[in-house]
């Protein structure tokens, strides 16, 4: 026997069990559907399966996926920027668009016309802050990598460098370094009269 306030007459035509508003699915069945269903979202949820998924909606083929995203660059970066690896989270978006131009891989990851924050040496190294503990382990890399260190300093964790743009992923990968960033030229406001 089914209480009444669970009858389907009475049960509201949107859930409100879940605070995301793109999220809401529209519920009509009897509690125990809603139990399973419910049950099934909390064993997939750390896989990566959606609620809308399991209450049966679904899900955009990968076809669909790709034709939306060549149509939106700005989906394909949103896309790029989701799928990153950690190490490539901890170097800077700039530096990353300037790689994936390098590679010819600037239109399939969406990368943005124009010109790019990156600085250059001689050598074709680019010129980059880096924030990560100072250690031998970490200097000894980027020379390895065939980097030049222009300073570093061990009590603000921070060190400049010139790097070979291909390299920046395997220096990011050190557990000691934190991010890399493309170098910014200290500037000052003066009053022209």
């Amino acid at each position: 026997m089914v209480p009444k306030e669970f009858a389907p007459e009475n049960l509201p035509a949107v859930s409100s069990f879940y605070p995301r508003p793109h999220l809401l699915v529209p519920v009509r069945f009897a509690p125990k559907a809603f139990a399973r269903g419910a049950l099934t979202f909390l064993l997939l949820w750390p896989f990566g399966v959606g609620a809308a998924d399991v209450m049966g909606f679904r899900a955009q083929s990968a076809s669909e996926s790709l034709n939306s995203a060549v149509a939106d660059p700005g989906v394909m970066r949103t896309q790029e920027k989701r799928s990153r690896t950690s190490a490539q989270k901890k170097i800077d978006s700039q530096l990353l668009y300037a790689l994936y131009r390098k590679r010819g891989e600037a239109r399939t990851k969406g990368v943005p016309s124009g010109e790019l924050a990156v600085k250059f040496d001689d050598k074709g190294r680019v010129i980059v802050n880096i924030r990560a503990r100072v250690t031998t382990t970490v200097l000894a890399k980027i020379k390895s990598a065939g980097g030049r260190i222009i300073s570093s300093s061990a009590r603000y964790n921070d060190i400049r460098a010139h790097l070979p743009l291909e390299k920046l992923e395997g220096l990011a990968a050190l557990k000691d370094v934190f991010a890399i960033m493309p170098l910014e030229e200290a500037t000052t406001n003066s009053l022209q009269q």
